[in-house]
Formats: C-alpha cells, structure tokens, sequence
C-alpha cells in the first residue's frame, strides 16, 4: 500500500508526476496491482468462479494471487526505500528510525487486518504486519543473508504444506468459525493455510527487499530480469501443462495428490513452480512498469496512476468495504453469478477510482487511511 512505503512526496518536492522514474514505476505497478486485485476479489465476492465464458473463468484462475504477489514484493521494495530515505541506524534499536517506524505500522496492519478480517475474510492487511516485523529485523541484512533466509523459508514452506495439507488439516472458512479464534486455528491460518500465509509469502517479501536495492533503472539489469522472468514463467507453465496433458493421465493424477502440489502454478499454492511463475510475473510487472514510467516521463496520463497507488491503501479498504455492503443490502451476494457480471462491476469500481485518486491527492494529498498510518508511525 503505497503509504506503506517510502513516498516519493518523501524524496522529492516536486509533484508526483516529476519523481524520479524508478519510483514511478514501483507507483504504477503498485497500481496495476491493487486494480488487478479489485477483479480478484470482486471474483469471490459475487461467487463468480465457477459461471463464465472458459477461457475468462481460465484467465481468472491464472490471475488468481498474482496482483497480490506484485503487492508483496512491493512492500520489501518499500521497506530498502524507507531504510534508505530515513538515515537508517547500523544495528537494530526498536526505537531508533527506521526500525520504528516499521514496527509501529506492523503493528497497526495487524491489529486493524485482524478486525477488518470480519468483513472480508481474505484480509492480507494483518499478514502484512507479520512480514513488516521480520522486515523490522533484515532491513540491514546482506543480501548474501536475504537469499539465504528465503532459500530457508522456501524450504520450511515446501515441508509445511505437504505435511499439513496431505494430513487433512481442517479449513478455516471464515473467522466467524470458531476454529478461527483457537491458538492452533489462528496459528495454522497465519503460517500455513491462510489467504496469504506467512509461509511462503515472506520469500516475496524478501524478494521485494533485495530488489528495492538495486538500481531498475538501469536499462541492463530491466533486460536481464525482463529474460530471466519470462522464461520462468514459460517454464513453469509448459513443464505443467506437458505433465498434465501428455506425461501423465488423468486418473493417475487423482491418485497423486502430491504431484498434483508440485505441478500446481496458482499463487495460492506453496509449491516450488507456483513461487516461481508468481515471482516471476511480479517482476515482469514491476520492472516493465519501471520501463514505462522512464519513458513517460512527466505524461499527464501517468499522474492519475500514481495517485491511486498514493491511495492503495484506502481503496485496498474501501473496494472491499464498500461492495460488501452493496452486496448485503442487494442481495447479489446470495447467489451465485457470472464472472462476467462481477468483472463489470471490477471495472466499474476501477473506473472510479483513478480519477477520483487523482482528485483526492490533487486537493488534500494523501488518503485517509494512509494518515492515519502515517499517523501512528510517527
């Protein structure tokens, strides 16, 4: 969510559309990101995933996570950009910027996710606290230790998932389910089999770290990672479609459920080809999204974009919020629709909301719950 993050109201004094291009770009995508977690999420809200035209419902399911994916990184860029900006202290001192400044925003996301997850309860607000705490303590980490720790966690993630998942652990569907409040419920749904469980989703939050202190705009490093994401996600997708089409039949597979884990590409698994294609397609947004921002200098057509990524948060709050309530007083959350129906209300809602971004930032600057985070982090 764009406050976040290190602004670029923080790095500079002139206006949004004149900040310097790699934070632009991390802007835009973030952007991208938050209206392409709109379609997600409006998806599941209108019960939308099973009704539709075949190639959008396998659209759909291919976007499925990866907004919030871009999102995640994000946040790891936004937290070398907030050490970087502030002077950050040698050691770690909780009361010393930027350590404090982190803990005291991880601290806000997870309280307020934990109650905001009674609206919705795919909340990733009060996982982003958890990934901010261990930010809090590698924000000085070499990067030689960053991929160490993600290699680690990389590991913990594979073991935790086949040892829960294929011995039967009970899901959580909502937190009005009881399960939900027990210290193994709420333990097993943050770590292991939640929305957006700390395992794997801190590898992309370590990502996001170590990217955020390289220089992207560099026209060499956007080539090399633009080859190197493209052809991971080409990999994944093809030595999953190959096992599945050609190397193994289909009720072998219903008997392998352990092979069906390792083929499975959706953000929302935890095997190895799902964390690459999904770290793979965020840098290809964020980088090409760096390109495009180099490129469009200051362009009137930019400015609206970055301000919604300013309001990130706030709309992340309010599309969620707001629709939830349209739901209930119309009734459409009782039944099941067509993903189509629920796309156009997505674009309606996107259509929205970037102008108004552009004049809520233009007039009182940053959004409301943006303040407030700021606020509390002081």
């Amino acid at each position: 969510m764009r406050d976040i993050h290190a602004s670029s109201a923080q790095l500079s004094t002139t206006p949004i559309c004149f900040a310097p291009a790699r934070i632009a770009g991390y802007d835009l995508a973030r952007a991208i990101a938050l209206l392409g977690m709109v379609f997600v999420n409006y998806k599941y809200q209108m019960a939308a995933d099973q009704y539709g035209v075949s190639w959008l419902l396998r659209l759909s399911d291919w976007l499925d996570g990866r907004p919030a994916v871009t999102f995640v990184i994000l946040a790891g860029v936004g937290v070398s950009l907030l050490k970087t900006y502030s002077l950050g202290a040698r050691s770690f001192s909780p009361f010393a910027k930027p350590y404090s400044t982190i803990l005291k925003r991880a601290v806000f996301l997870f309280f307020f996710g934990l109650l905001f997850s009674r609206v919705w309860y795919a909340d990733i607000l009060h996982f982003y606290g958890v990934y901010f705490i261990a930010a809090a303590l590698l924000v000085n980490a070499s990067d030689r230790m960053i991929f160490t720790l993600s290699g680690a966690a990389l590991i913990l993630s594979l073991y935790l998932a086949v040892h829960f998942k294929f011995a039967a652990l009970p899901m959580i569907d909502s937190v009005w389910d009881p399960k939900f409040w027990t210290q193994a419920g709420f333990l097993e749904d943050l770590f292991v089999n939640g929305s957006y469980p700390v395992f794997p989703w801190i590898v992309y939050f370590l990502l996001g770290i170590w990217l955020g202190r390289k220089n992207l705009s560099d026209g060499r490093l956007q080539k090399r990672i633009l080859l190197i994401t493209g052809l991971g996600i080409i990999f994944c997708e093809v030595v999953a479609w190959l096992v599945e089409n050609f190397l193994v039949s289909e009720s072998t597979l219903d008997s392998l459920p352990l092979l069906i884990f390792f083929l499975d590409t959706s953000p929302f698994s935890s095997s190895f080809l799902s964390i690459l294609s999904a770290s793979a397609t965020a840098l290809l947004v964020i980088v090409m999204s760096v390109k495009l921002a180099q490129k469009a200098g200051p362009s009137k057509w930019l400015k609206p974009f970055l301000a919604t990524a300013q309001m990130s948060l706030t709309l992340y709050i309010v599309h969620i919020g707001i629709f939830e309530l349209f739901l209930l007083v119309s009734g459409l959350g009782q039944t099941d629709n067509s993903l189509e129906f629920a796309w156009i209300w997505a674009v309606i809602f996107c259509l929205l909301a970037v102008p108004f971004s552009n004049f809520w930032v233009g007039h009182f600057g940053k959004g409301p719950f943006e303040k407030i985070l700021r606020w509390v982090s002081k």
